[in-house]
């Protein structure tokens, strides 16, 4: 029995993933991509390889030429099918894809990045700036609590102990 669901996420990219002798997904008629969890904190190593499993699209289907024009890191909503699942990983095509204002945008995270980055070289003051600038009140409450926890961190670093405790406490909410 196929399954509807709907997912909000973080558009990364068309890709390559296809598996004709134990999927009915093939190339000739399916395009497929990759996108986060809305709640993955992209900006980390970790979650930035925390991508679901690939959507496909069939591609003569409005939504593929939908796809095709996304940005990366753009969030969208995706109504699918759960065609089957094969050896643990459901295969799931795509019905629909909407664009959303919600989540971090695209220069958020992208600042996010560089505030990490800037942090893990020793620049804590540059990083604190570009943490502030990754803030946002539309992101997933887990995400912006890392936020403000990445922050203090920041903030500790460059010797501003009474902001850094602030963002700990914003960080527990």
């Amino acid at each position: 029995k196929t399954q509807i669901i709907r997912v909000t996420a973080y558009y990364n990219k068309v890709g390559d993933a296809h598996n004709p002798y134990f999927t009915r997904f093939h190339k000739s008629a399916f395009g497929n991509f990759a996108a986060w969890p809305i709640d993955a904190k992209v900006y980390t190593k970790r979650d930035f390889q925390r991508c679901y499993p690939p959507f496909y699209v069939g591609r003569r289907a409005e939504a593929w030429d939908d796809v095709k024009d996304l940005e990366r890191f753009g969030v969208i909503e995706i109504t699918a099918r759960v065609t089957h699942v094969f050896q643990g990983r459901p295969h799931v095509e795509v019905l629909e894809v909407d664009t959303v204002n919600y989540g971090m945008e695209a220069d958020e995270i992208k600042s996010a990045i560089r505030a990490q980055a800037h942090y893990l070289a020793g620049n804590h003051e540059h990083a604190a700036k570009l943490f502030r600038r990754a803030m946002t009140d539309d992101v997933p409450s887990s995400v912006r609590c890392d936020l403000h926890r990445r922050l203090g961190d920041a903030l500790i670093g460059a010797k501003h102990h009474q902001s850094a405790l602030v963002e700990y406490k914003r960080a527990q909410r």
